[in-house]
Parts: structure tokens; sequence; C-alpha cells
């Protein structure tokens, strides 16, 4: 199975390859604005955050870790596995985020 999926990759026309070649150059760069955004959250939380609670201060820590550990992730899969680079993203975007937009607004989505 996995020599057939090797060969696969081989054999495709040079369009197909620079097509998948484009957009794993763009997810990568995704990627690496998600581990920005993930460092800058963290120093955020560290330092600016105003915090109304123990709590609150709590659960942007856990969002800031879910956010770099699936950026990790993501760009430990770029190349081999674009699709589930894009799906480590996508769902960083819907936990972290909504960890992160609950501590700024209050409100839980």
């Amino acid at each position: 199975l996995f020599a057939s999926v090797a060969s696969t990759a081989v054999l495709l026309p040079e369009a197909e390859k620079h097509r998948m070649a484009s957009a794993t150059r763009v997810l990568g760069a995704i990627t690496g604005l998600s581990g920005a955004a993930a460092v800058g959250s963290g120093a955020y939380g560290a330092h600016g955050l105003k915090a109304s609670s123990p709590y609150e201060k709590e659960v942007w820590q856990r969002a800031t870790t879910y956010h770099l550990v699936h950026t990790a992730a993501a760009a430990a899969s770029v190349r081999t596995s674009p699709g589930a680079a894009a799906l480590f993203l996508a769902g960083n975007a819907a936990f972290a985020g909504s960890l992160y937009r609950l501590v700024l607004t209050g409100e839980p989505i």
C-alpha cells in the first residue's frame, strides 16, 4: 500500500505537482502565522490580559497551550499530509478560538 502511494506521487503530471507544492507552501505559511499568533497570545496572557478571575487566566492558558500543540502538529504534517495539517488548523481555530472568545467577551459559543 505504501509503495503504491509513493509511486503515485511520481506519476503526477508536472502541473499537478506544482499545484500541490504551491498549496503546501500556502499551508506552511498559514501554519507559521498560527505559531506566531500562539506565541503572541501566550505573551498577552502572561503580561497584558486583565482577567477578572483565576478561571479566565486558566482558560486563556489552556487555549494557548492547545493552540501551540495543534500548530506544531500541523507543522509536522504539512508536507506529508496537507489535509491533516489543514484539519489541525481548522480545529485549532474552532477550539482555541472559542476559548479566547470566552475570556475576551465572557460569552461562550
